[in-house]
């Protein structure tokens, strides 16, 4: 999806300084009403349009490893790539293999789908911080880290989306990575039209991740941060169960004590630890949901509506 190819992109699209209209030229984007001008970032011959805000401190890159892995594509990196264990299953119906896309499971399936199909080129679904997966071609993909699969390089804080343009919106594992993560709901809350649907995941028993990782959620916290910025809370659903605690706990505890403090030790421990302990995760299917698995459970995710006004 481009702009160039996608009349319903270009006409959401705002200025993110202002929310002024927009003029997109062959190399360049200009603000018809404050003047400032915005770059078009081409990979693969498609024109992805940068609309970064002054006040956002985000640098344009190419998407970070979230294994931890070395960023640069080494001999080592693509071993380990290659030889790296299965992550623990999404509890809620694990649909990763099936459709070759990351962090993809039944729950994120079931919301795509509360929008009916015929409503496709209608209705306005995006996906923030989803990097190089691509959920369906209709959904619009936004994030800082530039890859193909992306539609729209932008800061979370700072939407270039008109107010009430949007139908629904897909935060699956984003808040933790953004220090203001607080500013992405509110934003998210200011384009979604009213009634519109947010979808968020979060984690709360996993792992540091990638460089930039600040935060972990309960389910309260979450329903409180929602609530403050306007959602009324639908739905609540575990992600990933016990058993896959027990999977994560192993792996990273016990590379972390064998490693003695050097990464790429760590990282060798971590693959073997990993194919000797990931079919612990398995037995998540069998563990019955109730609430004493809210204190362990590695993620989650909640579905809120957009309805009455946000707190001041």
């Amino acid at each position: 999806m481009d702009v160039s190819s996608s009349p319903l992109l270009s006409q959401i699209l705002c200025c993110p300084e202002c929310g002024g209209d927009l003029l997109f030229k062959s190399h360049s984007i200009v603000c018809k009403q404050c003047s400032k001008k915005y770059e078009i970032n081409y990979i693969n011959e498609k024109p992805i349009p940068v609309l970064l805000s002054s006040q956002s401190d985000c640098i344009v890159s190419p998407e970070e490893d979230a294994d931890g892995l070395p960023k640069k594509p080494t001999l080592l990196n693509r071993i380990a790539h290659i030889l790296w264990p299965p992550e623990p299953a999404r509890f809620y119906g694990d649909l990763q293999r099936k459709f070759n896309t990351k962090n993809y499971h039944r729950g994120v399936e079931e919301f795509i789908k509360r929008y009916h199909p015929k409503d496709k080129n209608e209705t306005v679904l995006i996906d923030l911080g989803g990097g190089k997966r691509r959920l369906k071609n209709y959904i619009i993909n936004i994030d800082v880290f530039a890859s193909s699969e992306v539609d729209v390089i932008a800061d979370a804080r700072f939407l270039p989306l008109r107010s009430m343009s949007i139908d629904g919106a897909i935060l699956q594992s984003v808040l933790e990575h953004v220090a203001q993560f607080e500013d992405v709901l509110r934003q998210s809350y200011r384009v979604l039209k009213f009634d519109g649907l947010i979808f968020c995941e979060v984690p709360f028993y996993y792992p540091v991740h990638a460089e930039a990782d600040f935060a972990r959620f309960t389910k309260k916290m979450l329903t409180f941060l929602l609530e403050k910025s306007g959602f009324s809370v639908e739905e609540f659903r575990i992600t990933m169960g016990p058993f896959s605690a027990l999977s994560l706990s192993c792996r990273v505890i016990l590379s972390a004590i064998l490693s003695m403090g050097y990464k790429k030790l760590f990282t060798a421990w971590y693959i073997l630890i990993g194919w000797l302990t990931f079919w612990l995760r398995y037995l998540d299917i069998f563990y019955p949901r109730n609430q004493i698995v809210e204190y362990i459970m590695p993620s989650f995710y909640i579905v809120a509506r957009k309805g009455r006004s946000p707190h001041a």
